[in-house]
């Protein structure tokens, strides 16, 4: 597999940016309709999570002359139809069990896919940091699926509950049909 040159790279880490901001939004709109105090809580911390990672990715996109970093900040594939555009409400699915699926068992598991797919076409030559950063948000990524697991685990105590939770995911994942990695 080739490695990105330093255009491809910012494209990609702009796609992150836009993901992880995204993110912010919609998992803290999903975690104020919860239901439960535990899950308000994860979600919102989980979104806290997803904006420190959008800064870490801003952080990465280039500063140069000619160049409009907020340009470089766009959905990639399958992802603007997994959470719509930015800044408008994404309905939540119906119940916390169903929110803590489509969150940690689609969102952030294709997250991880997404960055692991980058990680492999990086380059030595230019995408140090790149490579930094992706290490990092791997396993920050990787710590919210294990908490959001753990909580959804809690409270999958009924057929009708996991009958909504296969329906929410079953919803979710259609998004992800395109080449949601969106890696050139």
């Amino acid at each position: 597999m080739r490695a990105l040159d330093a255009g491809g790279s910012a494209v990609v880490c702009g796609g992150h940016c836009w993901v992880e901001r995204r993110l912010f939004e919609v998992i803290g709109e999903w975690g104020a309709s919860a239901g439960s105090p535990r899950t308000v809580v994860l979600l919102d911390r989980h979104s806290q999570h997803a904006a420190w990672r959008a800064a870490q990715w801003w952080d990465r996109l280039p500063v140069r002359a000619g160049i409009d970093r907020e340009a470089l900040v766009v959905a990639p594939p399958g992802w603007l139809a997994a959470l719509g555009p930015a800044g408008e409400p994404r309905p939540a699915p119906d119940g916390d069990a169903a929110i803590l699926a489509v969150v940690h068992r689609v969102l952030l598991a294709r997250l991880v896919h997404r960055y692991r797919r980058h990680l492999e076409r990086t380059s030595p030559v230019h995408d140090g940091p790149v490579v930094r950063t992706l290490g990092q948000v791997v396993a920050d990524v990787r710590s919210d699926r294990d908490d959001g697991e753990a909580a959804l685990f809690d409270l999958l105590d009924a057929a009708d509950t996991l009958g909504r939770v296969g329906e929410a995911v079953g919803r979710a994942e259609p998004a992800f049909l395109v080449d949601y990695g969106g890696l050139p």
